[in-house]
Order: C-alpha cells, then sequence, then structure tokens
C-alpha cells in the first residue's frame, strides 16, 4: 500500500504548459528576438533557471543577470497565466481517489 504520491506540477496536474509557451514567445520579444528559431519542446522539463540560462546564451544578454531575467520571466508568465490555469479534470478525480 502507497503511503504518499508525488507529481510534478505544470503540466502533469495543471494544464499550464501553454502559459510557458506563450510566455518564451514574449520574453523573446521583450530582447527584440523572434522565438519561431527556438522547439519549445527542447526546454520542457529544464527547470526555470536552466532554461533561463539558456535564453541568456541565445540571446546574448549581457546586462542583466539569470537571477535579474527570472524576474522578468515570471512577470510575463504570471500576466499571462493568471486565473487561467486549470486543473485536468482527471487529476482531479485521481487525487479525490487517492485520499
Amino acid at each position: 500500500m502507497y503511503k504518499a504520491v508525488i507529481f510534478d506540477f505544470d503540466g502533469t496536474l495543471v494544464n499550464s504548459e501553454w502559459a510557458y509557451a506563450l510566455t518564451d514567445i514574449e520574453f523573446f520579444n521583450t530582447f527584440g528576438r523572434d522565438y519561431c528559431d527556438v522547439d519549445h519542446y527542447d526546454n520542457v522539463g529544464m527547470g526555470g533557471r536552466s532554461i533561463i540560462s539558456t535564453f541568456k546564451k541565445m540571446l546574448n544578454i549581457k546586462d542583466k543577470s539569470v537571477e535579474e531575467l527570472i524576474e522578468i520571466n515570471d512577470k510575463i508568465y504570471l500576466e499571462i497565466a493568471d486565473g487561467e490555469i486549470t486543473l485536468f479534470p482527471v487529476m482531479v478525480e485521481l487525487i479525490s481517489n487517492l485520499k
């Protein structure tokens, strides 16, 4: 018998991947670049710090730290996702059954 279940949150419990994809596009636009040459799925699961570090190199951003870029990215994400992220219905049912 299981005593605990651990879930990844984004893309597993909640439908958020679309918001991250839009955030990436807007992040690139903020720095005057087009995101069309980036395969979003290459970045899925990397974690925020790794993704932003990669974007910093890709965009050749020298005047901002990774921490500053994370703040910019987080602000963009929150503007896009605010009130729009929903639980996957099947996950609500699963969690109810696990309870």
